[in-house]
């Protein structure tokens, strides 16, 4: 079943890391249940029960058409309490260097998380790729990327685009929904991140460059918008 998140729910996801880029794979409870249940969290809105785990939820893909553009239909409401995010599968595999593949993927390396904190350098650029317009971890009132949130390098993107290859399997998201956007961010030299490599996840083979952004990114940071 898909929900819409009421909205503390939505304040209190958007508060949370990700679990990769543009999700979040929770464990919660709901109210007046003793019961813990896991959810995957697309946009820090739309709520999509995983009682049968992803592998059911991507061969029963009830919202091929949510993009949000249109406006997506949703069933109930729902709040949730509890909220644990549940941190993505990780493996030490060597070094953040790793090998390419024929995609340009690396095959091996440490995931972001797993590798230390540095300074960005002031120029160079980064990507989030979303299925939905208004990705609410963009801040577009103080123009910058929220905490906790998941980019791509501007390079790995180009690459990506230039294979044509698919951006859910290289930066393994659980999506069924298409990419359709590419926001573009600038972080300043005293913004902070980790950068690593997609690990192999819900079904996906990853391999792609991530960045994490545990605190965002500095006001005026964010560029622009494009059609991925």
């Amino acid at each position: 079943m898909i929900y819409k998140a009421e909205n503390k729910l939505i304040e209190e996801l958007l508060n949370k890391p990700e679990s990769g880029m543009g999700y979040q794979i929770i464990e919660a409870k709901r109210p007046f249940s003793r019961r813990r249940e896991m959810f995957v969290v697309y946009n820090s809105e739309m709520v999509v029960e995983l009682e049968d785990g992803l592998d059911f939820y991507k061969k029963h893909p009830a919202d091929e058409s949510l993009v949000a553009e249109p406006p997506v239909t949703y069933g109930d409401k729902i709040s949730l309490t509890g909220i644990d995010v549940i941190k993505p599968r990780r493996e030490d595999t060597g070094s953040i260097a790793g090998e390419l593949s024929e995609k340009r993927r690396y095959t091996n390396g440490k995931a972001a998380l797993d590798n230390a904190l540095v300074n960005a350098s002031g120029k160079d650029t980064f990507v989030r790729l979303s299925a939905y317009y208004n990705d609410r971890r963009i801040d577009t009132v103080n123009k910058k990327l929220r905490p906790g949130s998941y980019t791509t390098t501007l390079a790995d993107y180009l690459e990506c685009k230039k294979q044509k290859d698919n951006p859910v399997d290289r930066y393994a998201l659980p999506n069924v929904q298409p990419i359709a956007w590419a926001f573009y961010i600038e972080p300043k030299a005293s913004d902070t991140y980790q950068e690593g490599i997609v690990q192999p996840a819900n079904g996906r083979n990853g391999g792609g460059l991530e960045a994490f952004f545990a605190r965002g990114t500095s006001d005026h940071t964010f560029l622009k918008t494009t059609i991925y």
